[in-house]
């Protein structure tokens, strides 16, 4: 399992192991949001490389939709974030974190089909 572990987790997973504060973790999984943020956009420029511009703004306006969806998402789990106590906090964190790597992996596999 840990030879399959993205270095986006990886890191993650040791920049937690190095803490003792919640909010410090917070950190951590933020830092790895914004990380899977970049491969998002990198898989939406190689996208841009391997499509034709009606295919592209397909993809372009798929992801239009899919950056309100997450907006949407993002405040719900905010009601978690507004719980006493630190685990929440990290909880909410998380969850934002998955649901924006979960988005880049789709844009991966989308890139790895058409590349071809």
């Amino acid at each position: 399992l840990e030879e399959n572990l993205h270095p986006i987790d990886k890191a993650e997973r040791d920049c937690i192991a190095k803490l003792d504060s919640t909010q410090a973790m917070n950190e951590c999984s933020y830092k790895a949001r914004d990380a899977w943020y970049k491969e998002m956009d990198k898989y939406m420029r190689l996208l841009k490389n391997v499509t034709t511009d009606e295919d592209y703004n397909n993809i372009l306006k798929a992801q239009s939709k899919w950056k309100e969806y997450q907006e949407a998402e993002f405040e719900a789990v905010s009601i978690i974030s507004e719980k006493q106590g630190t685990m929440f906090q990290n909880t909410a964190a998380s969850v934002k974190k998955k649901l924006v790597k979960q988005r880049a992996q789709e844009l991966n596999e989308l890139y790895t089909i058409l590349k071809f």
